[in-house]
């Protein structure tokens, strides 16, 4: 096989991923699942240059793709009207919007739109009410506030960021 080399292209695929993450970590969520590949012959770092291209422009799509519009409520009521007229695929909330307790206007929005995926961000932290929330499927996601550094902001907005970009 002259100067070929063995190659299984399924570490290829999860090397050349690991080197790109930067690229599409707060933009795509990428599930593996490869199933058996047989290895080839062939020059490798070619091979890992291309998988590496198709990555990136595959996350460059994704991020100029993701230029949807923001809506914000201040109000539960604002946040219904909104939800009725415009397509929302992502409700970030507060567990204390005015005209609704706790969790009402989740479960509202579940009702009316189940696809919409629902993360409560939030100082107040009811642990019952948001056990029975996240485990009756209402909630996708708690973060809490405020962070007391910015690492913990950084954490959050990357959790954030990565719930919102796979939907």
């Amino acid at each position: 096989m002259g100067d070929y080399t063995k190659y299984d292209i399924n570490e290829g695929v999860k090397s050349v991923l690991v080197i790109t993450r930067n690229e599409y970590k707060y933009h795509a969520e990428v599930e593996i699942d490869l199933g058996d590949i047989p290895h080839i012959y062939c020059h490798p770092g070619q091979i890992n240059e291309v998988l590496m291209n198709i990555i990136v422009d595959a996350a460059q799509a994704i991020k100029s793709q993701n230029r949807e519009e923001k809506l914000f409520a201040s109000s539960a009521k604002e946040a219904l009207q909104i939800i009725d007229k415009e397509p929302v695929h992502v409700l970030v909330t507060d567990l204390r919007m005015p005209e609704m307790d706790d969790l009402a206007l989740i479960k509202e929005v579940k009702k009316r739109k189940p696809d919409i995926v629902r993360v409560v961000l939030s100082g107040y932290s009811q642990v019952p009410t948001l056990l029975a929330a996240i485990n009756e499927g209402d909630v996708l996601r708690y973060l809490t506030k405020p962070w007391n550094s910015e690492e913990e902001f950084r954490g959050s907005y990357g959790i954030l960021l990565l719930t919102i970009s796979s939907f």
